[in-house]
């Protein structure tokens, strides 16, 4: 009798063999994703960087006059043209360097604002900045982001553009 209870045993430990290396395996995959998970602080500080640009009270997007509603992909050109870095970005950091352009078909040209934290905000200093050998080493690319975005108050407004953000950080 005892031989027919050994043999049952014996089947008894098939399903929980597969149920311990199904427990096994999932527990692994959970343990390697947390592992090797790649949090890149960067996108996260160049997304910052670019909602304060966009949607602070001094940003760049269209704010409804009536309602005071901001709409995210909706540029106003009157307020991109008169933008001024040093009052969107509080800081006494002296550590970034942003260049903002807004191009489309409809404009005759590129319009571009620079931010060089502690000088002047100019394409000059912007690509002194970048370029210069005594920076170079220094300084590190955040990031490079293209919006696509839709531009009111303009003379041919509304019409759909690319708003690039190109934001280094000195090291």
């Amino acid at each position: 009798m005892e031989e027919d209870n050994s043999a049952y045993n014996i089947m008894l430990w098939i399903p929980k063999f597969f149920f311990l290396i199904i427990v096994t395996s999932v527990l692994m995959a959970i343990i390697y994703s947390v592992q090797y998970q790649d949090v890149n602080s960067e996108d996260v500080e160049m997304n910052l960087l670019i909602a304060s640009v966009m949607h602070s009270p001094d940003g760049i997007v269209y704010q409804d006059p009536y309602i005071k509603r901001s709409y995210s992909n909706v540029i106003d050109f009157q307020k991109f043209q008169n933008m001024d870095f040093n009052d969107l970005f509080q800081t006494q950091s002296k550590r970034y360097v942003m260049h903002v352009e807004l191009k489309s078909e409809h404009l005759n040209q590129s319009y571009s604002r620079y931010y060089i934290s502690g000088s002047e905000s100019t394409e000059e200093n912007f690509v002194t900045r970048i370029v210069v050998s005594d920076f170079s080493e220094r300084m590190n690319p955040l990031g490079k982001i293209d919006k696509y975005v839709t531009v009111v108050n303009h003379k041919d407004s509304p019409f759909e553009a690319k708003l690039t953000f190109d934001v280094y950080i000195e090291k």
